[in-house]
């Protein structure tokens, strides 16, 4: 299985179904555009909705982000004041979001397949929804698993419909509002690019995935995270740090399918491999894969004080990473469980670990 098996030309790591490393094509790749930061291109708070049918793009605040308060207040010194204020916060009222280490992982056993790997898990804001990919069925498959509450064992997972073509389909991103998933396929030419589908609602089947031509080049695309307009990806592509380096691209559309000129993180990029990422939803803390240029993966973290500003205190995240090998994070929308891949038992099983 070439699933998650991502392109450098060093030894280890690999997802491959022996566990074998399989290298992508580093080609000529198009001109790196205007020199931004990656923090220019982040963005919080919003979550973007879109139909099945390529409708639409919307911004809405749904549930984890701003609220409105009618802040009409009195003072009891023996003559009442009323302000009449309304008082947008933007804010959220409730508890802050969760900091820190995570507590021991443990391996999500419903999930596990002894003969099989699985990685790339995606968890739908709700955690009653998770994607990820497997070779079970014999090649790089996307699969999907339900449950009816985040703390109940997940149902059987299935075959993801549409999502899969019979090549190498891998790395399912959820949108936010998970009504967009972007994928990684090899369907239509040798490297893998990014495809794109969407649905009308949580019930509903997904559309058949369009190639996301204008975030595509002559190396393979990984990866693709959605965070408002901003994508979130991997590539070996020309310009890079190293050999997998994340990129950004401001400006998504998906209507048209178009995105402004790639941005190198290069603030989080080595001179080995940095691939699939998951970012917190006040926008504050990141999660992703690093690799040594001869060292196993290793799932990374960062945070920053506020959106828009640089990164720091990057460091290997505590408690999470076994000496085999670590990778593909997902936080959850809460911030308070990481999914992940580990080959901790010999083959790459879905783990989960809470703060």
């Amino acid at each position: 299985m070439a699933a998650c098996t991502f392109g450098s030309n060093v030894d280890g790591g690999g997802g491959g179904a022996d566990g074998a490393e399989t290298s992508a094509s580093t080609g000529v790749a198009p001109t790196t555009g205007p020199t931004l930061t990656t923090s220019d291109a982040t963005t919080s708070g919003g979550v973007t909705t879109m139909g099945a049918d390529a409708g639409q793009t919307s911004t809405s605040t749904g549930e984890a982000t701003g609220v409105t308060t009618e802040a009409s207040t009195s003072t009891e010194t023996g003559e009442a004041t009323d302000t009449g204020t309304d008082t947008d916060t933007g804010s959220d009222t409730g508890d802050p979001p969760p900091s820190g280490p995570f507590d021991e992982p443990a391996e999500i056993g419903e999930l596990s397949q002894d003969d099989a790997d699985d990685d790339d898990p995606s968890v739908r804001f709700d955690e009653l929804e998770i994607y990820f990919n497997s070779n079970r069925s014999g090649g790089g498959e996307i699969w999907v698993s339900t449950r009816a509450d985040p703390d109940d064992p997940w149902d059987p997972p299935e075959l993801a419909g549409v999502l899969n073509s019979g090549a190498d389909d891998t790395t399912p991103q959820l949108s936010a509002d998970g009504l967009v998933m972007i994928l990684s396929s090899n369907r239509t030419i040798a490297v893998h690019d990014l495809w794109v589908s969407t649905r009308d609602d949580l019930e509903s089947s997904w559309s058949m995935p369009e190639r996301f031509e204008d975030v595509s080049s002559a190396s393979s695309e990984w990866g693709g995270l959605l965070v408002g307009d901003v994508m979130w990806t991997c590539s070996g592509r020309a310009g890079g740090e190293g050999l997998l380096d994340i990129w950004t691209y401001a400006d998504v559309d998906l209507v048209g399918l178009t995105a402004a000129t790639p941005v190198n993180a290069d603030q989080l990029n080595t001179d080995g491999d940095e691939c699939t990422m998951t970012l917190s939803d006040d926008g504050l803390e990141l999660f992703w894969e690093h690799r040594d240029a001869d060292g196993e993966w290793d799932v990374w973290t960062a945070t920053r004080p506020n959106a828009g500003e640089d990164w720091d205190e990057l460091a290997a995240a505590a408690n999470i990473n076994d000496p085999a090998g670590d990778r593909d994070p997902w936080l959850s929308a809460d911030g308070h469980r990481l999914y992940f891949a580990s080959i901790r038992e010999g083959r790459w099983n879905l783990y989960m670990a809470e703060r």
